[in-house]
């Protein structure tokens, strides 16, 4: 690299650095929030952008605004529930919204190398996988066995079931809600620990890290925790 071009990229490394610090990730979060109120109300206007001129757009790179790690159940699509267009969000999808390897690497991505700067972990009432997760728990060893990949899915939801047992025996309520809950808030934990890359992200505030559940029977998405941060339970 010539002598110009070392001095060019000096130049522009506080430039760049100045416009990572002016992400204002609050009015992000904002943002998937209103679009989601307009989704509730049925609001036709203010079509998300997914017309031809913004494909060609989109076709030099990308710089979604949020990942969303949500459940691949097909009522759980995060670009509707937020209202948003191509290019906006980077979604890694998998049955209970669980942090598996394939989906800490698809994140770990967008936060390192498309730098977004926010992460939502969306959990949903009545997920499938968290009530599955329940009835094996409650069956215990006369449970049918499972193939190893369900066996792996169970795995990682059983610690919330077994939280929100403890929770619904101390304090009351309804067992599957609070599983439904506690397997969003593990998700987001078990992220937090076993990626390097976005606990150093969050811990030096460039990600916001946020969990949130949507509800199927009004469309709304209520935030469970807006600031997750590593090592704190």
């Amino acid at each position: 690299m010539s002598p110009k071009a070392v001095l060019a990229l000096l130049l522009c490394l506080p430039l760049a650095a100045a416009a990572a610090e002016e992400i204002d990730r609050e009015a992000i979060i904002a943002n998937l929030m209103e679009g989601n109120a307009r989704f509730v109300r049925g609001d036709r206007g203010q079509l998300p952008r997914i017309d031809g001129k913004r494909r060609a757009e989109l076709t030099a790179g990308q710089n979604p605004k949020a990942v969303v790690l949500s459940c691949s159940d097909s009522r759980v699509p995060p670009e509707h529930i937020f209202r948003q267009g191509l290019g906006d969000l980077f979604v890694a999808r998998v049955a209970g919204n669980v942090p598996m390897i394939g989906m800490i690497a698809s994140i770990e991505y967008a936060v390192e190398h498309l730098h977004t700067p926010v992460v939502v972990v969306m959990g949903h009432k009545s997920c499938g996988a968290v009530k599955a997760t329940m009835e094996q728990v409650e069956l215990g060893s006369g449970a049918q066995p499972l193939t190893p990949a369900l066996d792996a899915l169970v795995a990682e939801i059983t610690p919330a079931v077994v939280e929100a047992e403890e929770i619904v025996a101390a304090h009351g309520g309804d067992l599957f809600a609070a599983a439904v809950e506690e397997n969003a808030k593990l998700a987001a934990r078990n992220l937090l620990a076993r990626s390097a890359v976005l606990a150093h992200a969050v811990a030096i505030g460039e990600v916001r890290l946020v969990v949130a559940e949507y509800d199927l029977a009004t469309g709304a998405v209520e935030i469970v925790e807006r600031d997750v941060k590593p090592g704190v339970h």
